[in-house]
């Protein structure tokens, strides 16, 4: 644990002493997916995400629409949604095999930074974001994954 306060303290510093305000406030952790799940069966997919009860949004195949994971519609082609609830995050995308979703949750982490990012304005809100900034070979940090944390209503 105080590997993750000495990170903690040292972003803090480094930001402030190089007037780097512009960046969001960053903390010790990383997103890990701790399941992919790739579907064939629509009715199974939605049956799997109904039960996951969290709110975010989904790209039908005509429109994209904010809703709650057990409001998704069994009648209507999903291309891809996030949902979040407290500790988890889901995220659906179709490919050639079907329908991949992955459960995304935050670790700690002594080597990936956090940033909470609002990617997203939506008509009652809008969505909040984690980011995972990775150490690269070259020792650059660049953006790792991103997990969809909330969802800000107005």
């Amino acid at each position: 644990m105080s590997g993750l306060k000495s990170m903690n303290e040292i972003l803090s510093r480094a930001t402030s002493k190089l007037g780097l305000d512009a960046l969001p406030p960053m903390r010790a952790g990383k997103i890990v997916c701790t399941q992919r799940e790739i579907f064939v069966d629509y009715q199974r997919l939605v049956s799997a995400i109904r039960c996951f009860n969290g709110e975010g949004w989904v790209t039908y195949t005509d429109e994209v629409k904010e809703l709650k994971s057990d409001e998704l519609d069994w009648k209507r082609i999903a291309l891809s949604g996030e949902w979040c609830n407290e500790n988890e995050s889901l995220s659906l995308r179709r490919s050639r095999e079907g329908w991949e979703l992955w459960t995304l949750a935050t670790q700690e982490s002594d080597v990936s930074w956090l940033s909470e990012v609002t990617q997203l304005k939506l008509p009652r809100g809008r969505l909040v974001y984690n980011v995972s900034w990775d150490l690269s070979a070259d020792g650059m940090r660049v953006p790792g994954a991103c997990r969809l944390i909330r969802v800000e209503r107005e």
